[in-house]
């Protein structure tokens, strides 16, 4: 690539992609961070160089890659997509999900006949409550992030009751096998908080479209960075 503002030609960048074209990865709108995907051009012979807020005073203006942030002229046509990425890893953690509540759900269900208690009924109907809205809400992936932080609500409720059901379940003394099924339970609900947290973290799905030799790239100094060759 070569700046009509700088004085040296430099290589673009990209360790991975996957797509490739020519058998060389093929590189799309953001690639273009500086330091990583693009290098210095030298010497900036821009009469505008000091508009960039990185421009460095001095007798010589040394190129500091303040660009936009994508490519323009993109092929808008082709398009690299983490869709599929981002589906596999949110199914994942979904039926981790449905595990972790299942679990939780018998296990203090046996821990009561073991103990030979009595269902207290207010906690017992409040957690089947949570259980049925997380078993509906969790039947497909949540692609929203409004989808998501409703079953994080639905999640944290759930958990609530099921902690105050363990201490329930632990009135009057336990014996030992049922303590450490009812301190498995607690370490579920962990689990089960670390799970939502993986699911918030989760960004959109990101469609980026790939570059061809005809985009270019802008600097804030005055520049406009161009391809003088393909690579390939």
């Amino acid at each position: 690539m070569i700046c009509d503002k700088g004085e040296l030609p430099v290589k673009l960048n990209i360790s991975s992609s996957r797509i490739c074209v020519g058998g060389k990865p093929a590189a799309h709108s953001h690639n273009c961070i500086p330091g990583v995907n693009l290098s210095s051009f030298g010497l900036c012979s821009s009469n505008t160089y000091f508009c960039s807020s990185k421009a460095i005073h001095g007798e010589e203006h040394p190129c500091v890659l303040d660009l936009l942030d994508h490519y323009y002229l993109t092929d808008e046509k082709a398009v690299l997509s983490d869709l599929v990425e981002t589906k596999c890893v949110r199914e994942e953690i979904i039926v981790k999900i449905r595990e972790l509540i299942g679990f939780c759900v018998s296990e203090m269900t046996e821990v009561q006949h073991l103990c030979g208690k009595r269902m207290h009924r207010a906690l017992g109907e409040k957690i089947t409550e949570q259980y049925g809205i997380l078993w509906r809400d969790t039947r497909s992936s949540p692609m929203s992030g409004e989808c998501i932080e409703k079953l994080s609500q639905a999640i944290k409720s759930f958990s609530e009751l099921a902690r105050q059901n363990c201490e329930y379940l632990r009135e009057g003394g336990v014996e030992e096998t049922a303590e450490k099924r009812l301190e498995a339970v607690e370490g579920k609900l962990e689990t089960l908080t670390e799970q939502i947290g993986r699911l918030s973290e989760l960004t959109e799905v990101e469609e980026r479209s790939l570059i061809t030799t005809e985009s270019f790239l802008v600097c804030r100094c005055g520049g406009m960075i161009t391809f003088y060759s393909s690579g390939q």
